[in-house]
């Protein structure tokens, strides 16, 4: 192929959306270290994580990071300066306006049934009326039509639940509204996209890959289309538009996953993108903040993390090549440098590598290569995911993609 139809390629691709299936960028590691469980929202430009469970203990502090200036700062903990006593993980988290509700989980008062608003603006919590079933783990939480939603996860006597509780932030009430119809279960997810809600997966004794719609006015549920991948727990979920997303999580084969899913409300059907750029892991937090979304933290099998992801799912690109490719660079993704290894296919004169950014534009050119192989150094490169070419004169060699972190 030659190399000026790469860029025509690549062009296309940006315009009409053909290789639509975002982007993960690595981002500053959260600042309050590894953690597993915990909560996460967005207001504004930030993106706040907190709470959790760490190798040692129950957490309630959170942090924010500013999505402008790409960095942390350390917002109130949970509950103020009189907080004590108040870490934990697997709680429940929605946002309404500019205010954020944090409850339920498990911490060292196992099964917590309480409910506080944190207000961003004077980075503030107030405590509301406790949570009504009683204390509760592992359920989902989300928000529409300006009031908060609870559903499913486990009670104080250890039996799993599939009620749902609304909570009206202007009376301070809750309100039992139709249950969950699927089976009852934790750690399963929500999103909502145009104030319909969407929970689904989890785990009732056996692992899950049900969804159901559940729309706010009407009070009623509608089953919808299985997800397609592996059936799977504690998985991360979140909207974006008019579009779902799902992936990561523990699945029936017993492994954590790191696929990632597209669910598109009108036609009910799931398409697989791109893979999380991290390791798989499961219980790792993820929200939407604007048109972007975050990943964080999770426990991939062995350790606790603090990796936090920026998604985009406007990216677009040419696509990899399969696994006959004659080029490799690794590691990748790369921090400082990587080893570009050729194949014999590929010895040849005149060599030269193309790195291409997401709007198209070539931001470094390799040339005179010589060899079997040589050290790409990162230098200016901006974290990130890049399409790389190899090319002799004008005809394209290979092609594929190198995530920079």
């Amino acid at each position: 192929m030659k190399l000026k139809t790469i860029f025509v390629s690549l062009a296309a691709a940006l315009s009409l959306n053909a290789f639509s299936q975002g982007a993960w960028n690595p981002k500053p590691t959260f600042a309050g270290g590894p953690r597993s469980s915990c909560i996460g929202f967005g207001v504004g430009q930030g993106a706040y994580v907190g709470l959790g469970v760490d190798s040692n203990s129950f957490r309630r502090t959170m942090y924010v990071f500013n999505i402008a200036t790409d960095s942390w700062v350390q917002a109130q903990s949970m509950g103020g300066a009189t907080g004590q006593g108040l870490g934990r993980n697997v709680a429940v988290c929605f946002v309404i306006s500019t205010k954020a509700y944090v409850g339920t989980g498990q911490g060292s008062n196992p099964f917590f049934d309480d409910l506080w608003e944190y207000d961003s603006g004077s980075d503030t919590w107030s405590q509301k009326a406790n949570f009504p079933a009683g204390g509760r783990r592992s359920a989902v939480a989300f928000a529409a039509n300006s009031k908060g939603y609870v559903c499913t996860g486990q009670d104080v006597n250890f039996a799993l639940r599939n009620d749902l509780w609304e909570y009206n932030p202007a009376s301070n009430t809750w309100l039992q509204k139709a249950n969950f119809p699927g089976t009852a279960r934790r750690l399963a997810v929500a999103f909502v996209i145009n104030n319909r809600a969407y929970v689904g997966s989890g785990d009732d004794g056996a692992f899950k890959g049900d969804f159901f719609e559940y729309d706010p006015a009407a009070n009623f549920w509608t089953p919808k289309a299985t997800f397609p991948g592996t059936a799977r727990y504690g998985a991360t979920a979140f909207a974006i538009g008019t579009k779902g997303y799902f992936g990561l999580g523990y699945d029936n084969t017993l492994a954590n996953r790191k696929d990632f899913w597209q669910y598109d409300q009108p036609s009910n059907t799931w398409t697989q993108i791109n893979n999380f750029g991290g390791t798989p892991r499961s219980n790792a937090v993820g929200f939407s903040v604007g048109s972007k979304a975050y990943v964080a933290c999770g426990f991939d099998g062995n350790v606790t993390l603090d990796e936090f992801w920026e998604f985009d799912p406007s990216y677009t690109g040419i696509e990899e090549k399969d696994g006959r490719s004659q080029l490799s660079i690794y590691p990748n993704p790369m921090k400082d440098f990587a080893t570009v290894e050729l194949g014999d296919e590929l010895q040849q004169d005149d060599l030269r590598l193309l790195l291409i950014d997401a709007g198209g534009r070539i931001v470094r050119e390799e040339k005179q290569i010589r060899g079997q192989r040589f050290q790409l150094e990162r230098g200016d490169l901006r974290a990130g995911i890049y399409f790389y070419v190899l090319a002799a004169g004008e005809q394209e060699l290979d092609a594929g993609k190198l995530i920079v972190q």
